[in-house]
C-alpha cells in the first residue's frame, strides 16, 4: 500500500509538472520499489546490529560483576592470609630453634659417645665412598677442614676396610697424631705401637717408633724409652732415625735411673 501510495504521489506530481510520461511513471515506481528494498534490508540489518550490542552489554555487565565479586573474595582471602602470617612465621621461627636445639644436643651425645667408647663410626656419612681412593680423599678433605672428629672416623674405617692398602699405615699415623693433639699420650703411643706392630715392612715403621721414644721420655719413662731407641737402632741401623735411636739411647742411659 506504501508503494501505491508513494507512486501516485509522484504521478500526481509529474502530471502537474506537465511533461511526465506513462514510461516515465513505470521507471519512477520501479526506482522507488529497490529503495524501499533497500529500507528494509537496512532495517533488518541495523535490528541484528541492536540485538548483537545488547547481548554483548549483558555479557560485559556480567563479566564486570563476576570480577568484582571475584576481587571482593581475592581481598577476603588475602586479609585472612595476613591475618595468620605472624602465626605461621611464629611456628617456623619456634621448629627452627626446636631443630637447632636438637642437633645440637645430637652433636653433644656423638661426641660423648666418641670420646668416651671410642665410637667412630658415627661420625662416618651416609653416603662413604666404596673404593679405597674415594675413601681416601674424603679422609684427606675431613683434615684439611678441620673437622677432627670426622677425619678420625674416616681414617679408622680406611685402615680397618684396606689394611694391605700402602696408605693404610700413614691411616694409623693420622690417627695417633690426633691422639697427641687431643693430650692422649697414652692413646698415641698405643697407635704408633699398632704401626709396627701391624705394618712392620711399611714406611711409617721408623717415625712411628722414633716418636714412641720421644714420647716415653716426656712421661718421665727413662728407661722404657731407652729400650725403644736401642731397637730402633738395631732393626733400622742404616737408617738416619736408626743412627740418631742409637746416640739418645746413649745419652738417656748415662742420666736414667736404674
Amino acid at each position: 500500500m506504501r508503494s501505491c501510495s508513494h507512486a501516485s504521489v509522484l504521478l500526481a506530481l509529474s502530471f502537474l509538472a506537465g511533461c511526465a510520461t506513462v514510461g516515465d511513471f513505470e521507471v519512477l515506481e520501479g526506482r522507488v520499489a529497490k529503495l524501499e528494498m533497500e529500507r528494509k534490508r537496512l532495517k533488518a540489518e541495523m535490528a541484528e546490529d541492536v540485538n548483537r550490542l545488547e547481548n554483548l552489554h549483558s555479557q560485559l555487565t556480567k563479566a564486570e560483576e563476576t570480577l568484582r565479586r571475584s576481587g571482593a573474595n581475592l581481598g577476603i582471602r588475602m586479609e585472612t592470609v595476613e591475618s595468620e602470617l605472624p602465626h605461621v612465621r611464629g611456628l617456623i621461627e619456634s621448629t627452627a630453634f626446636q631443630l637447632k636445639a636438637s642437633r645440637e644436643m645430637l652433636d653433644k651425645v656423638r661426641r660423648e659417645m666418641f670420646d668416651r667408647v671410642g665410637a667412630t663410626s658415627l661420625y662416618l656419612p651416609g653416603d662413604l665412598p666404596s673404593d679405597a681412593d674415594g675413601l681416601w680423599e674424603l679422609c684427606q678433605s675431613k683434615l684439611k677442614s678441620g673437622k677432627t672428629r670426622e677425619a678420625h672416623a674416616a681414617l679408622d674405617h680406611f685402615e680397618a676396610s684396606y689394611p694391605k692398602d700402602d696408605r693404610a699405615d700413614d691411616a694409623l699415623m693420622h690417627l695417633a697424631r690426633h691422639a697427641e693433639a687431643e693430650g692422649d699420650i697414652s692413646q698415641a703411643v698405643e697407635v704408633y705401637q699398632q704401626v709396627h706392630d701391624r705394618y712392620p715392612e711399611g714406611d711409617q715403621v721408623i717415625a712411628a717408633l722414633w716418636r714412641i721414644g720421644e714420647l716415653l721420655e716426656k712421661r718421665g719413662n727413662c728407661n722404657r724409652a731407652v729400650g725403644i731407641y736401642q731397637y730402633l737402632a738395631r732393626k733400622f741401623a742404616d737408617s738416619e732415625l736408626g743412627k740418631k735411636g742409637r746416640a739418645r739411647a746413649e745419652e738417656l742411659s748415662e742420666s736414667c735411673q736404674p
